[in-house]
């Protein structure tokens, strides 16, 4: 779930871009990996707050415990 509908109208349109010519695509996907930096962050915060461990948390994204709490430890 995406939790900024704009967000989310932004992934829609920009993956069409995906077919463009490669610098055009390029661009695309440095925008995409922006707003997928984005959302990771604001569902991250959201697990931390509903009380989800940093090991759920890590289990959930394919990292151990250690990888995800060393970027987002600061959302204590």
């Amino acid at each position: 779930m995406i939790t900024d509908v704009s967000r989310r109208g932004e992934l829609v349109e920009l993956t069409g871009g995906l077919d463009a010519e490669p610098v055009s695509a390029l661009k695309v996907v440095a925008r995409l990996q922006a707003l997928v930096e984005e959302e990771l962050l604001a569902q991250v915060g959201r697990a931390r707050k509903a009380g989800v461990a940093w090991a759920e948390i890590g289990e959930a994204l394919g990292v151990t415990a250690q990888a995800v709490h060393k970027p987002f430890a600061w959302m204590l």
